[in-house]
């Protein structure tokens, strides 16, 4: 993020495409400390959970989302 010129507090949201450890380490530690919401569909909100990395990621910061579904600007 320093590289780029940002910083986590720019960070509106994750969207989470799958539940690999490469796209999912972090997640804990941001939901805890940032309380930045992650968005995925149910079966990757269901790996993140039952990822010994991950395990203990702030619950209320997970958000299900579906094709049905869309996410539209929440954050402005």
């Amino acid at each position: 993020m320093n590289e780029i010129g940002r910083r986590l507090i720019n960070i509106k949201a994750i969207f989470v495409t799958h539940d690999h450890i490469d796209h999912i380490k972090g997640i804990q530690e941001l939901t805890q400390s940032n309380k930045i919401p992650v968005y995925a569909t149910a079966s990757t909100l269901k790996g993140i959970t039952m990822n010994r990395f991950t395990a203990n990621v702030d619950l209320s910061c997970l958000h299900a989302i579906t094709y049905e579904s869309p996410i539209y600007n929440r954050w402005y």
